[in-house]
């Protein structure tokens, strides 16, 4: 039998982008099968089973813009309420309600059903899986499923750029936790989410993973794609998609030895010389095989995964290696020798005797560990009435190369006039950075190492970019023939946020007898994601000169987040006499028996399995019906530059938004009971009030100077949190209300949990001068830091009032904090300063379109509104800055909303 995977999407109801994207997977699978070598054998040897809308009840009623997460069903809560109906994926019959992970409030989000797979959109999953594969985990928690098993399981949701497997329950690992975390950060190198175990997010319980890997031993995973549930159509087709077709690319490889497959070596870019397009080549040509095999490619965002040198490379002749009769050819090393991590394979293949047709060649490798990796395919034709193909000639021979997996002699800032302060060129290894999106990368083109601008992450996405200025970097000098055809190549990403301006760049000039500019990219308002590229170009000009190349990139305007690399850097020459010393030059291709061609392909399997049956048919997939928010954050800038009016409706309760508030005092929202320092979630689709935060749990209790008087969400899941008054906090020790501490838990909710650390020293900046206490923090996309103070401030650069806004530029984050102040928001020219209830308790800023949504202490009235404490109001700016101008309207009315008589110290709105 073939092995087989099962991916369900969509059991989320609200969740758009699962089922489009596995929409799109199938479409890719069909019309690559015969075309694409990869899809062509995966399909002819393995089965691929899709449940595209997995809560297909649950997503009629999301598609009329609820934030609906459950199904359907009328016998929980109410029959008419937008809270009825139970969590599929807390419903499952594996360690149903076992462990604090799931609800028995049947109004509630994650209320469990009120059984062990009570609902038929859970039986149907469950009873899917026990008819496609076989049970091979013992009855023990821990007993592991063995080495060879096969078959695997995704269950794919969205949001947070996550990539979860098992256990959700408990921070105990599951037994086969090692092999599970290795296929993980394989699946996740693609994609670049987050690879951890499922309560690293928070407490569940009766899961689909933990379902699929604890009944029947399957590695399982969920997939958290993207930014929110309702994606934006752009954010969609131009980062999640391409992200994720990949990654899935890889999970259908890998079913028949899931847990062994993915600790060895990829196989990569398998070309051939000739032969591999349809116009076919006569058989008895000489065909030329290569392919780079690389035990790297893991995401190491949450810890390392262990990498060995690359021992073998070999290919099959249309059986591959798990067919009775397969036989293995051996492939040579292009450097002499299998001795590091990526390498380089060749081999030279005899056509003589093949028969007409497609045929099919499997390439794999294998790392110093004897482990094999993952097979990629490349197609050979022959047609004896083709034209015999003209000579071959030589590959280009390498003058020079350098991957940085050594240090060949590079200088930064060799002229002495480098400006930039942080994110300066060196050879690393790089961590990291994501700002709904990827930033820098924290995989290379080859190897572990780059020339990256700032290899460390640090403690948010702008704090090691490039800043306030250029930084260079030249190589040794390199010698060049004086004949043949040279070319320089090499792979680079420049990566930026939307307020970059073209004075910002990465630049590769060539200095021999002159100096060119040989590429250029520069910044622009669009946000660029960090993602390899590769450019070259001839260096003929330079014949016979010694040179060297100069690579520079800058920050060159105000308050940009650039980050840029470079890898894999490549001169050689093609034609000509001998070169002057060539380095790594290839050795010719070991000539290689070739094995008979079989050419009996097996015939291809694909299942898309629909939704399970209800009485309501499943819904059309979710193509270009997210609302209209753009992932594309262009923060407005501390100036009196205008800002033209936004032509857009004020987003209003009733969509996706999910609004966190912090009080001035206990009480209770919603049924919810809450202290000072807790966090609440309102979900202004449903209605409904959930605990996100809970102080008592860590500490926080027992003091009213550890009152949570302002806090910040950030996209890892951490919080920024400030305090009323001076107070002593866990982990941290004293801290003043100036300071800003940051909460890294491992769990949320009524159960909190987690450790807390420095995050910002107000009195290394000045905040302490006038007694200032941060009363609202929010952290803008490049990573600069918008505040608000309880009373006067006064810091270098600004003073002003307690109804402003002032934006915080760091160099430096945690006890040793440093940076800059400017004015962001004067509220006294908005008529914010007439009497002290009107303090700035909190403060969002809306990126996409420059909107800040504030809060007062207590009654507040400005042009056309009035509003008390409870409330959220929206200042569409004309200007912001020194001289700010607003347009006001009404966002969220605490009152009619179960928040009645309270005073917000804080909130933060989820989009």
């Amino acid at each position: 039998p073939k092995p087989k995977i099962f991916i369900t999407s969509a059991i989320h109801a609200r969740e758009y982008t699962t089922a489009e994207l596995m929409t799109r997977f199938a479409e890719q699978l069909a019309a690559g099968y015969g075309t694409d070598a990869d899809t062509t054998w995966v399909l002819d040897y393995h089965e691929v089973h899709l449940m595209l809308v997995a809560n297909p009840d649950g997503r009629k009623q999301a598609e009329t813009g609820l934030s609906w997460r459950k199904n359907t069903n009328q016998n929980y809560c109410s029959p008419t309420s937008n809270n009825r109906g139970a969590d599929l994926n807390r419903n499952f019959q594996f360690e149903w309600n076992c462990c604090g992970g799931s609800s028995s409030n049947q109004c509630s989000s994650t209320y469990h059903g009120s059984g062990p797979a009570s609902e038929p959109e859970t039986q149907a999953v469950q009873n899917y899986i026990f008819a496609n594969f076989p049970d091979q985990r013992g009855p023990g928690a821990n007993d592991p499923a063995p080495d060879t098993a096969e078959g695997m399981y995704l269950d794919i949701h969205s949001s947070g750029r996550l990539l979860l497997w098992p256990w959700g329950s408990t921070s105990s690992p599951a037994p086969n936790s090692t092999q599970l975390q290795t296929l993980g950060r394989k699946l996740a190198y693609f994609n670049g989410h987050e690879p951890k175990q499922s309560i690293g997010l928070y407490p569940t319980d009766g899961t689909t993973t933990s379902f699929g890997y604890g009944e029947m031993g399957l590695p399982s995973f969920t997939y958290e794609l993207g930014t929110q549930f309702f994606e934006s159509c752009s954010y969609f087709e131009n980062t999640l998609l391409p992200d994720n077709l990949p990654s899935l690319k890889y999970a259908i490889k890998v079913p028949r030895t899931p847990y062994i497959t993915p600790a060895g070596p990829d196989a990569l870019n398998v070309t051939l010389s000739t032969g591999s397009n349809q116009s076919g080549v006569p058989s008895g040509t000489q065909v030329v095989l290569s392919a780079s095999i690389n035990d790297t490619r893991y995401n190491n965002s949450n810890g390392t995964e262990p990498t060995q040198a690359i021992s073998t490379a070999e290919y099959y002749l249309d059986t591959p290696p798990w067919v009775t009769g397969a036989t293995p050819v051996a492939m040579s090393p292009i450097d002499g020798t299998f001795n590091s991590s990526v390498e380089n394979a060749e081999a030279s293949i005899d056509t003589t005797g093949f028969s007409q047709g497609r045929h099919i060649i499997f390439v794999r490798g294998q790392d110093a560990n004897g482990v094999w990796g993952a097979i990629s395919a490349e197609f050979l034709y022959i047609d004896d009435n083709a034209p015999t193909p003209t000579a071959t000639p030589p590959p280009p021979t390498t003058i020079f190369f350098d991957d940085f997996e050594s240090d060949q002699g590079w200088v930064g800032n060799p002229s002495g006039t480098d400006t930039a302060t942080t994110g300066q060129w060196e050879r690393a290894n790089p961590e990291g950075t994501n700002s709904s999106g990827p930033m820098q990368l924290d995989n290379t083109v080859s190897g572990v190492t780059d020339l990256v601008t700032g290899a460390l992450a640090g403690s948010s996405v702008g704090t090691h970019d490039i800043d306030n200025g250029e930084t260079s970097i030249r190589s040794p000098n390199i010698i060049l023939p004086a004949t043949g055809d040279l070319e320089l190549s090499f792979s680079y990403y420049l990566a930026h946020l939307g307020n970059a301006t073209t004075a910002d760049y990465l630049r590769v000039q060539v200095v021999g007898s002159t100096m060119t500019t040989v590429f250029e990219e520069l910044g622009s308002g669009d946000v660029d994601n960090g993602a390899w590229s590769t450019f070259s170009t001839s260096l003929n000009a330079y014949a016979g000169e010694t040179i060297y190349l100069l690579i520079s990139a800058a920050d060159a305007s105000s308050g940009s987040l650039i980050e840029a690399a470079i890898d894999d850097v490549h001169i050689t020459q093609s034609g000509g006499g001998p070169p002057p010393t060539p380095t790594n030059t290839p050795p010719p291709p070991t000539p290689t028996n070739t094995p008979p061609p079989t050419n009996t392909p097996l015939p291809p399997t694909a299942t898309f399995t629909p939704g399970p049956p209800t009485d309501t048919p499943p819904p059309p997939t979710a193509t270009n019906t997210s609302p209209p928010p753009t992932d594309t954050p262009v923060p407005p800038t501390a100036t009196n530059t205008p800002i033209p009016p936004t032509p857009t409706m004020t987003p209003t309760p009733g969509g996706a938004d999910v609004i966190y508030v912090s009080s001035s005092s206990g009480g209770n929202a919603g049924g919810v009971g809450f202290s000072d320092e807790d966090i609440l979630g309102y979900d202004t689709g449903t209605g409904s009030w959930t605990k996100h935060f809970d102080g008592s749990d860590v500490g926080l209790s027992g003091s009213g100077s550890r009152d949570v008087d302002a806090f910040y969400l950030m996209d890892d899941n951490s919080i920024l949190l400030s305090f009323v008054g001076a107070t002593t906090i866990p982990d941290v020790g004293s801290v003043d209300d100036s300071d800003i501490v940051r909460f890294v838990p491992t769990a949320l909710g009524n159960s909190t949990a987690g450790t807390f650390e420095w995050y910002f020293d107000g009195s290394d900046v000045g905040l302490t001068s006038n007694g200032e206490d941060v009363d609202a923090i929010h952290l803008l996309a490049n990573g600069d830091m918008v505040v608000s103070t309880s009373g006067g401030f006064s810091v270098s650069g600004a003073s002003g009032s307690d109804e402003d806004l002032i934006r915080f530029t760091p160099t430096s984050l945690g006890a040793l904090t440093s940076g800059t102040w400017a004015i962001y928001f004067d509220g006294s020219d908005v008529a914010l300063n007439n009497s002290g209830s009107e303090d700035t308790g909190g403060a969002w800023i809306d990126e996409a379109n420059g909107d800040v949504y504030l809060n007062a202490k207590g009654s507040f009235s400005v042009s056309g509104l009035t509003g008390d404490g409870a409330d959220i109001y929206i200042c569409t700016p004309g200007t912001l800055g020194a001289s700010t101008s607003c347009t006001f309207s009404l966002y969220w009315d605490g009152s009619a909303n179960g928040y009645g008589g309270e005073n917000m110290d804080g909130f933060y709105v989820e989009r």
